[in-house]
């Protein structure tokens, strides 16, 4: 269904690894291997995943300003 459920948690995931842990070349390639995947096991097409990629990558980014609003708050 669209978009990939998949794809959009491993790029969540791989971005809020990237923040915790800088190395987006070892997380964001590793997302882009399961999003791949995907379409190759004809789970998905290439648009499905694309777009659960983009959800995945701009969820963090959200998160982590609303998150940095809240610690310096405290």
């Amino acid at each position: 269904s669209f978009p990939s459920g998949h794809s959009a948690t491993i790029f969540a995931l791989a971005g809020a690894l990237n923040v915790l842990f800088p190395r987006p070349v070892l997380w964001y390639g590793y997302a882009c291997f399961v999003a791949i995947t995907r379409i190759l096991l004809t789970e998905h097409y290439f648009s499905d995943v694309i777009a659960g990629a983009a959800i995945g990558v701009i969820s963090p980014l959200l998160l982590q300003s609303d998150f940095a609003k809240t610690i310096i708050k405290m």
